[in-house]
């Protein structure tokens, strides 16, 4: 089956989070679409709003994420509520154990969703990894403490911080950190014996979140330095420890026409599998700045792009872009966005 939606939520800097359902069926209809821009347009009204009355809009920011067809938002004070797509309703999690800060790396893996601090934060020696779980027992859900990795236990000063990381469809999660100054290293986490191993000293050459997509027993993400869209096997890079990382498998350059618009920064691009094949990218761009340290987000582009393997021998994947639509938010209304 394919999926017919994308769920869009948008910060609107004021007192909520707003979701909308974005129908995907347009961007794959017909032949293939010119490259230029689409015309901006508002984007549909909202379906659900999250409430976060009485926040600081640039430092109690709400996240948001993806676990089967519930999307899961915790708040600053850790509060947890939970949006079933499929069904439209609404229910309020278990609060969060320990606080996780902007923008935490995460994994929806084997119905569970593991969540872990971005960023060291002045009280790194407490717990910093946990897993929201449904609990047969208690029949409700519950967040589970987990063994911290090895690097969060490190000196303050280093500053670490995670840049990438996937679940890699065999059980592990992995996660690649940074220093200020270089690459700190790549660590997996496996699911069954609850233990962390180092893999290198070297970082996944993407940046963000990775994807893997079983039709494909690949993992799908951006690339590191260029944010082409582009895929790895990290399956096939789980034996040993490696002294390089996973190379990218297939790197596709500037797919939905977007890449160096004058005038626009990237803020945050994700990737949403429909099935069969499709792909639904959304970007997030900053169209009234200058300098880009740190963007808001008033545009959001979203392009539908199929991937099949060629009939070739070698059996290469073919990528091909169909249509993109351009949704434009009020001036001053977006901080951050979602898209899952």
């Amino acid at each position: 089956m394919i999926r017919r939606f994308v769920h869009l939520i948008v910060d609107d800097l004021n007192s909520s989070y707003t979701l909308r359902r974005i129908d995907t069926t347009p961007l794959f209809a017909g032949a293939r679409k010119n490259l230029g821009m689409p015309i901006a347009r508002p984007p549909p009204r909202p379906v659900v709003c999250f409430d976060a009355t009485g926040r600081n809009a640039y430092h109690d920011q709400t996240e948001f994420f993806l676990l089967g067809s519930k999307i899961v938002s915790i708040s600053k004070n850790r509060r947890t509520i939970m949006y079933d797509t499929s069904t439209s309703t609404i229910c309020a999690g278990p609060s969060l154990r320990h606080s996780k800060g902007l923008d935490p790396a995460w994994a929806a893996v084997q119905g569970k969703l593991y969540l872990v601090n971005a960023y060291r934060t002045d009280d790194y020696n407490k717990p910093c990894f946990e897993a929201l779980r449904f609990d047969g027992q208690s029949r409700d859900w519950v967040w589970e403490l987990l063994p911290s990795p090895t690097f969060s236990h490190g000196p303050f000063e280093h500053l670490t911080m995670i840049i990438s990381f996937a679940a890699a469809g065999d059980g592990r999660i992995w996660v690649s950190t940074r220093t200020a100054t270089r690459d700190e290293g790549t660590y997996t986490f496996d699911i069954t014996a609850a233990t962390w191993r180092k893999e290198g000293d070297w970082a996944l050459p993407f940046q963000g979140q990775l994807q893997y997509i079983p039709d494909y027993n690949l993992c799908f993400g951006f690339c590191k330095e260029s944010s082409n869209l582009c895929t790895a096997d990290l399956i096939a890079a789980g034996g040993k420890a490696s002294e390089e990382p996973p190379r990218h498998v297939d790197v596709w350059e500037d797919f939905d026409g977007y890449d160096g618009a004058k005038g626009w920064h990237l803020a945050g691009s994700y990737l949403t599998y429909l099935g069969s094949g499709r792909f639904c990218v959304t970007r997030f761009y900053d169209t009234r700045r200058t300098e880009c340290y740190m963007p808001l987000c008033d545009v959001a582009v979203m392009t539908g792009v199929e991937v099949k393997h060629s009939s070739s021998s070698a059996g290469e994947l073919q990528l091909t872009k169909r249509a993109s639509r351009c949704y434009k938010f009020a001036k001053g209304s977006t901080m951050s966005g979602w898209a899952f």
